[in-house]
């Protein structure tokens, strides 16, 4: 059965690609140009054009712990 939460997957590759994937879809849906590196050894995940202006984007997984 899958699980409810990203935070339950051991494969911290994967949720960090969930992740990423999340952080580029709502960019895009903000109507920016999204571009991503080639390979996995740059020091940032995403470069979002705003306004003419290249910015990298590294994108950080959390999650809440209760207590």
């Amino acid at each position: 059965m899958p699980s409810d939460s990203m935070f339950d997957m051991a494969n911290t590759k994967t949720v960090g690609d969930i992740s990423e994937a999340f952080v580029l879809a709502e960019f895009l849906r903000a109507g920016f140009q999204v571009l991503r590196p080639f390979g996995e050894n740059s020091r940032y995940d995403l470069v979002v054009e705003v306004s003419g202006r290249f910015l990298r984007v590294q994108c950080k997984t959390a999650s809440k712990v209760q207590g």
